[in-house]
């Protein structure tokens, strides 16, 4: 578990953007940026954010239910998850950049890729001895060891960078939809 939630806290690290979670921003081209990105989909991080994403939406479904909203009004609100996804891992390429270096996102990619980091994210109480001895040795390079002096400031980091990318995002949908009519 602590592992899991490190991995959160690493991709979400330091919050440098002051955009919106619905603003738009261009993903990175350059192989550093990509390399991030591969990771948040490879540790599952994108996934949870998608998920977190579609659950807002239900909640406020419920929180709008006696309100009669459209389903076609839901679909127009629903636009913005693809942008607020990007948005987010955008925040999250510029938290990386500010730990890491290219050779640190390669390393990472590859032990995520490996089936001991893909049995790490997935199925962590399983893994056997050997698959403890692969991920305990990343852990011990130089790049696993940025990883993991950084942890403690990160999870606290991660709460913060996470509840503000929410909070833009459920006020902006709510203020969409009282535009609209649709009132608390």
């Amino acid at each position: 578990m602590k592992k899991a939630l490190f991995l959160i806290a690493i991709v979400t690290v330091f919050f440098t953007s002051n955009t919106s979670a619905q603003e738009k921003l261009d993903l990175p081209t350059d192989a550093f940026g990509k390399t991030v990105l591969q990771c948040l989909k490879v540790n599952g991080i994108h996934d949870q954010y998608e998920r977190a994403t579609n659950q807002m939406f239900v909640m406020m479904k419920q929180q709008f239910a006696n309100k009669n909203v459209p389903n076609s009004v839901w679909e127009d609100l629903e636009v913005v998850k693809p942008i607020a996804l990007q948005n987010i891992e955008i925040r999250m390429v510029q938290a990386y950049r500010a730990h890491f270096n290219d050779d640190d996102m390669n390393q990472m990619l590859s032990f995520y890729l490996s089936d001991e980091g893909k049995k790490m994210i997935t199925d962590s109480a399983n893994l056997n001895n050997d698959e403890r001895k692969v991920i305990k040795d990343f852990f011990h390079t130089t790049t696993g060891q940025k990883m993991m002096e950084s942890q403690a400031s990160l999870t606290k980091i991660i709460g913060e960078i996470s509840e503000t990318w929410s909070k833009e995002l459920y006020q902006k949908q709510i203020e969409k939809l009282a535009d609209r009519g649709f009132g608390l």
